[in-house]
């Protein structure tokens, strides 16, 4: 790639006040995406450094906030870009959605909602509810937990209510389950959304915090014989999708990734592949609403505290869409295919499915698909390129059992109305040949 500016180091600074009323209130600053290696101060307190670009990062100012006539708060932020986590075109710097969020010391906690639809059939649905709450202030705190399930036009359907209480300091999980009578089921063709409201209600009857849900009623299944959609065998035809946007860059407005999703439907298209990296959490809810297929993609085969911190993280943050089918736990890594990377791949699975067992896995082989173990790690073994040698031929006859699964084939890169290649403009020619790691568009499809 070219053609784009050098990252390097950059600073951002931002004032705003919060009003008298928010003191003892949780004050929490989240930034959904900052490419990259960020480091973050507060009214000059230094609250945390965080390496990854794709995973948001989330600090509790509450304690070095100013409140009323204390003054004004300052939020200063460093990026250093110039270490890069990909090799494609990542941009830098606040990239993504920031957020200043305001709650009682009694609130539903980050990612603390996990809707699951385990049972589904023509005439009902079992809905599985798991909230955690956490009490932040240094009492016990009496409560009800109040869900409710609702259509897309707001009708009330179902609602469980649940008397708790947590000590000072403690986080409980509450677990609730209703059923759904005659579920519309969740596809790409009708991409039908349930909501889930929850509310913390005090002693007094008034709330005191509230969230809500968007889930879809659906069953996903990579077999043997292919991908099962609510218990119908369902032909993914996907694309795998840098996020940055032509033109653009990769501080992408909200209705560029609606545009995007329409134009790939219209196409045919009813998978995407969030390549190679996780997801803006906007992509995910466009793909919710109008019906698209997604590959949610981990970044690095890291098992270090921040590595595995990230992994659950993207877990906990995505599995309540609807539109994500399966997790993708790696891509091209160098060590696929030997001891220490079925080791580390191990890990990251065990990690994934503990925090979401309704989902399965994979991992996006470029090599060593037969060797050290490392595809037995994932439930479905996924193939870079794996037309090259008709590896997909071979194996399939090799490895009658396994599931396989084509994470990228085709690969073409051209400029719309350029007739030459032009290495200085970064032009490539439309007639071109194509690229040295893949076939040509439609060769591989034939095997």
């Amino acid at each position: 790639g070219n053609g784009f500016h050098r990252p390097g180091i950059g600073c951002y600074r931002k004032e705003f006040t919060l009003d008298e009323s928010c003191r003892g209130k949780v004050i929490s600053l989240e930034f959904d995406g900052i490419f990259r290696c960020s480091t973050v101060w507060v009214n000059g307190h230094l609250m945390g450094h965080h390496e990854s670009g794709y995973i948001p990062s989330f600090y509790n100012i509450s304690e070095v906030a100013r409140y009323g006539d204390e003054g004004e708060n300052v939020v200063f932020v460093k990026v250093d870009a110039k270490d890069y986590e990909g090799w494609w075109y990542e941009g830098c710097g606040i990239y993504r959605h920031t957020w200043l969020t305001i709650t009682d010391e009694l609130h539903v906690a980050r990612f603390g909602t996990y809707v699951t639809t385990p049972l589904i059939t023509s005439e009902s649905a079992d809905v599985n509810m798991e909230t955690t709450v956490e009490n932040f202030s240094p009492f016990k705190r009496s409560f009800r937990l109040v869900n409710t399930v609702k259509s897309t036009d707001g009708t009330v359907l179902e609602q469980m209510e649940t008397t708790c209480e947590a000590n000072g300091g403690e986080t409980v999980v509450i677990n609730q389950s209703t059923k759904i009578e005659n579920p519309v089921l969740w596809s790409p063709e009708t991409p039908y959304l349930y909501k889930m409201y929850t509310e913390i209600i005090g002693p007094d009857g008034q709330p005191v915090d509230h969230q809500v849900t968007t889930f879809g009623v659906r069953s996903v299944e990579m077999r043997g014989d292919g991908f099962y959609l609510n218990g119908k065998i369902y032909p993914i035809k996907g694309t795998a999708n840098h996020q940055d946007h032509a033109g653009v860059g990769v501080a992408l407005p909200d209705k560029l990734q609606s545009y995007r999703i329409r134009l790939l439907k219209e196409m045919g298209s009813n998978g995407y592949r969030s390549a190679h990296h996780p997801p803006t959490p906007e992509l995910l809810d466009v793909c919710d609403s109008l019906g698209m297929l997604v590959m949610d993609e981990n970044r690095h085969l890291w098992v270090s505290e921040d590595g595995m911190n990230d992994l659950r993280t993207l877990i906990l943050r995505d599995r309540n869409h609807p539109c994500v089918f399966m997790w993708c736990l790696e891509n091209e890594e160098n060590l696929e295919g030997t001891p220490m990377g079925a080791r580390l791949l191990a890990k990251l699975d065990d990690v994934v499915h503990r925090l979401d067992p309704s989902r399965q896995t994979t991992a996006a082989i470029n090599h060593g698909w037969n060797e050290g173990g490392y595809s037995r790690q994932v439930d479905v073994v996924g193939y870079n390129y794996g037309q090259r040698g008709m590896q997909y031929v071979k194996d399939h006859e090799q490895y009658p059992d396994r599931i396989m699964f084509a994470t990228e084939s085709t690969s073409y890169v051209s400029t719309r109305g350029e007739y030459k290649d032009d290495w200085v403009k970064g032009h490539i020619s439309n007639f071109g040949m194509g690229i040295s790691w893949g076939l040509q568009p439609g060769e591989d499809w034939q095997h």
